[in-house]
């Protein structure tokens, strides 16, 4: 987490691609492409997050199926300065890396892979581990984080704003961070 890191600079969550980007999604894996996508967006939001300049999109790329930009307005080094500010921007940062996952499963279980959501994961506890003294913690903090995205996905008024937003992303593939609260806002 240097000064080029996320944190510091803007945050992208991706849903990794496994092959070469120069293959076509089929309908079923761009669906859960979508609701990943949504997931990761919406509990952004929800959290009080603002949609980066990129957007979201599900149009892949030589790395991903999918991505979310994420901008930080308050900078800051987790690695420096371990405070309580920072550790709430830490685990808003995880909640979201690991609502992607929660949607997607939630939407269709049966497209999980073990792959997926892998630096979703990385991107969680790399973040977490700054204010963990050891493996022993920050495994189960990682899990409570996880339990949180799993909760926020579930109420029915995010719920509402993930389909909402996975459906207008499998129709125009790339929503900007208007498209998204105006989707949200219509939903709730």
């Amino acid at each position: 987490w240097g000064l080029g890191s996320p944190l510091c600079t803007g945050l992208l969550l991706s849903h990794r691609t496994v092959m070469a980007s120069t293959r076509r999604l089929t309908p079923a894996q761009r669906a859960a492409t979508a609701y990943h996508e949504a997931g990761h967006a919406v509990v952004a939001y929800y959290l009080g997050q603002k949609i980066g300049r990129k957007g979201v999109t599900i149009v892949p790329d030589a790395n991903f199926d999918g991505q979310v930009s994420l901008p930080v307005s308050s900078r800051g080094r987790p690695d420096i300065e371990r405070t309580g500010r920072m550790r709430l921007l830490a685990k808003k940062h995880a909640v979201v890396s690991l609502s992607g996952i929660e949607a997607q499963r939630r939407y269709r279980p049966s497209s999980v892979r073990n792959y997926h959501a892998s630096q979703d994961y990385r991107n969680a506890a790399d973040i977490i581990e700054y204010f963990c003294e050891s493996s022993e913690e920050l495994d189960p903090y990682l899990r409570l984080l996880h339990i949180r995205a799993k909760a926020l996905i579930q109420s029915p008024a995010i719920w509402g704003s993930v389909e909402r937003v996975a459906a207008a992303l499998l129709e125009r593939n790339r929503l900007t961070g208007a498209d998204l609260r105006s989707l949200i806002h219509a939903t709730t």
